[in-house]
């Protein structure tokens, strides 16, 4: 019987996640629930995830000759599902959120965000972070994203070059194949194909 491949998260990540708990213990208010009206919150437009539905369209209804669709349609499905779902249990997971301006941006919850928008809901459980720096931020969106069997290639790529950016901008040093490796917790093979896809000539990437 062949060997079964083994996934988890990387020491740096699971180290994240301690440092994550313990600013939430040590830190009152920086890490909270609460219930939160909806118009106060957004979704992050730097999000590597590119959902083709936004507030703006279910409010205004979708255009059938729009180039994408039959994507739309097949997430406005989805978002239908999970309406008819919260509408009979509830939102079971609050939407994580980060202070931004006058607004809270999605961090994670997107779908949840868009159903209730299209119930119509006034306000939703909601998880507030504190603002993290550009990378931390990236990071914990890469961890959220990266297992979505309905996530595209593009946006696992635009996901990863998010990373590299935000981590040279905030640790000022050269992102190499080591910090993937390290970072992602893959083989060092691996960690150079996700190198090497980093720095690909734009019509590669198209």
């Amino acid at each position: 019987m062949g060997n079964k491949k083994r996934c988890g998260i990387s020491a740096e990540l699971a180290k994240g996640i301690r440092n994550t708990m313990q600013s939430a213990s040590t830190h009152q208010g920086q890490l909270h629930y609460d219930m939160m009206p909806l118009d106060m919150i957004e979704l992050d437009p730097s999000n590597p995830r590119r959902l083709s539905i936004t507030p703006a369209m279910l409010r205004e209804g979708l255009n059938p000759l729009h180039v994408r669709s039959s994507t739309q349609m097949e997430e406005l499905e989805v978002l239908n599902e999970l309406a008819e779902s919260i509408r009979r249990i509830g939102i079971r997971n609050a939407i994580e959120v980060y202070k931004d301006g006058q607004k809270y941006r999605v961090i994670s919850g997107e779908r949840r965000y868009l159903a209730a928008t299209m119930l119509n809901l006034k306000s939703v459980p909601v998880r507030i972070n504190q603002k993290q720096n550009e990378f931390d931020l990236r990071y914990i969106q890469w961890v959220e994203n990266i297992n979505r069997q309905d996530l595209s290639l593009y946006e696992k790529y635009n996901n990863l070059k998010s990373i590299a950016d935000a981590y040279q901008k905030t640790h000022h040093v050269e992102f190499d194949v080591e910090h993937l490796k390290n970072l992602l917790g893959v083989s060092k093979i691996q960690a150079y194909r996700y190198f090497y896809l980093l720095s690909a000539d734009a019509n590669i990437i198209e």
